[in-house]
């Protein structure tokens, strides 16, 4: 595999894009990260779709425990979330790509069939903070009732 990213016909990023423009440029993270995961997995054609805690899991080489947000209560929900980030554990989400709830999450914000990365939750608002690798459209003050619509398990590290 190239050192390089795979890029689009108009030379953009094919998969995970730049993050934040800091002054020593872009943040690259996402897309390392994702560079090391396809390249355990044979290529890029390999992770399509695939799962974000068996990601986090060959990166870590910790376990990653899958979660069903329509499990819980709002309010547990919140607080469990708030207790895995105070513990600093890696909590991905990822959304449905259910046919019937597209036009609503794209309504919503949510790239669906979609892995987000939990960055902050408030207990007070009822809202979450969801960092999309792709380095835009983020879902902050995102309501833990549309997180709990609309994504169907997330993953803690």
């Amino acid at each position: 595999m190239k050192s390089n990213f795979p890029v689009t016909s108009n030379g953009n990023p094919a998969y995970a894009q730049k993050g934040d423009i800091g002054a020593k440029g872009p943040e690259l993270w996402a897309m390392l990260i994702e560079k090391a995961y396809a390249i355990s997995e044979g290529g890029y054609d390999e992770i399509e779709g695939g799962n974000p805690g068996d990601a986090m899991e060959i990166l870590t080489n910790k376990e990653s425990t899958t979660y069903d947000p329509s499990d819980y209560e709002d309010a547990v929900l919140l607080k469990l979330l708030k207790n895995f980030l105070s513990k600093k554990r890696a909590i991905t989400a990822s959304s449905s790509s259910s046919s019937e709830k597209k036009k609503q999450a794209k309504n919503a914000g949510v790239v669906t069939g979609h892995a987000y990365i939990l960055k902050s939750v408030d207990l007070s608002s009822k809202t979450i903070n969801l960092h999309n690798p792709w380095g835009s459209k983020h879902l902050n003050e995102f309501s833990i009732s549309k997180f709990k619509k609309y994504f169907y398990r997330f993953q803690v590290n």
